[in-house]
């Protein structure tokens, strides 16, 4: 493999973003330690630079139902308007998708994710940070 591309850790919960899908593809292993739940929402600070998904409710502002079947690999969830906010407070390059890894925090049932961390996609390859 090349040495400035990087493996990707599957034991880490992780997520990516894709402008021109408008798509957040939630991995598995995120999803595995949120215990795949009926409801998530985003939560989304561009002053901090942070991103989560929470376990919620129904009834909770911004509330996806996720299907009742659990994927296989990830889950893909379009939001184009978020997406599109998150790209332009980080100044990201639209051409590029983002993938990052979280940090599970059980008691807030939620897990948070650092923007300015966030790696490129390359070719469907994680390049390494310069």
């Amino acid at each position: 493999m090349n040495d400035q591309y990087l493996s990707w850790d599957l034991s880490k919960p992780g997520i990516s973003f894709c402008l021109s899908s408008g798509r957040i593809v939630i991995f598995l292993r995120t999803l595995d330690l949120l215990k795949y739940p009926e409801f998530i929402r985003f939560l989304f600070n561009p002053d901090s630079g942070k991103f989560a998904v929470q376990v919620c409710s129904m009834n909770d502002e911004g509330a996806k139902r996720l299907p009742i079947r659990k994927p296989d690999e990830c889950l893909s969830i379009k939001n184009k308007d978020l997406v599109r906010l998150m790209y332009s407070s980080r100044h990201w390059n639209p051409r590029i998708s983002y993938r990052l890894a979280g940090k599970f925090f059980p008691s807030e049932k939620l897990v948070n994710f650092e923007l300015s961390a966030a790696y490129e996609i390359h070719e469907g390859r994680i390049k390494k940070p310069s």
